[in-house]
């Protein structure tokens, strides 16, 4: 019984180190999406692009599908054949 109480700390302590990694990574999602739109209109104001390609990496993850699963009609994935 001991063993399985043991096994539960070491899995409660991994989700509390997943649970808190989450945290950070969607709060630097959430800064990152804040920047596109001000560097978007401050960049039209300028004449510079100041958008960052981070939130790009979407696409890439489509593509990766789409090979991975064969996808018969990749476009519905928004990705061209």
């Amino acid at each position: 019984m001991q063993k399985l109480l043991n096994i539960a700390k070491i899995i409660d302590t991994i989700n509390e180190w997943i649970g808190k990694l989450t945290y950070w990574l969607v709060l630097v999602m959430i800064l990152v999406g804040v920047w596109n739109v001000i560097g978007r209109y401050l960049g039209r104001f300028i004449g510079q692009n100041l958008t960052s390609k981070l939130l790009k990496c979407t696409k890439l993850k489509k593509g990766a599908k789409v090979i991975l699963h064969k996808v018969i009609k990749p476009e519905l994935y928004g990705v061209a054949k």
